[in-house]
C-alpha cells in the first residue's frame, strides 16, 4: 500500500482516524493490518524516539528525543492513529515543535 503523505497530512493533524481525504481519489479507507504510525518533526527527517512528559529536569517538565531516518529502529512506532496523534499533542506541549503523524508500513 502506498499513501501520498503530502495529500493526507492535513486530515491526520485534525484527527480523522478512519478516512483520509486525498486530492486525487476522494476518501481512502485504511484497512491494512500492518500499517502503523510514526511521528515526524515537521520539515525534517527526524522521528520521535523517546517522550517523557514528566521529566523534571526541564521547566515545564517534559523531554522529547528524536532520531534521524524513517527506518531508524529507535524511532517509536504507534499501532493506532489515535496514539500517534496523542504524541503529536504531547510534543507540541512539551517542546513547542510541530510534528505530524505519518503512516508507516511495518515490515
Amino acid at each position: 500500500m502506498v499513501i501520498n503523505i503530502k495529500n493526507i497530512q492535513r486530515s491526520v493533524l485534525v484527527g480523522d482516524t478512519k478516512n483520509y481525504e486525498t486530492k486525487e481519489k476522494g476518501m481512502l479507507d485504511i484497512v491494512c493490518a500492518d500499517l502503523c504510525y510514526k511521528v515526524r518533526r515537521s520539515g525534517t527527517n527526524e522521528f520521535v524516539s523517546e517522550i517523557n512528559p514528566t521529566w523534571d529536569r526541564a521547566f515545564p517538565p517534559g523531554k522529547v528525543e528524536f532520531v534521524e531516518g524513517r527506518d531508524n529502529p529507535l524511532a517509536l512506532v504507534y499501532k493506532t492513529l489515535e496514539d500517534a496523534i496523542g504524541v503529536v499533542s504531547q510534543v507540541q506541549e512539551i517542546e513547542g515543535f510541530h510534528t505530524v503523524a505519518e503512516p508507516y508500513e511495518s515490515k
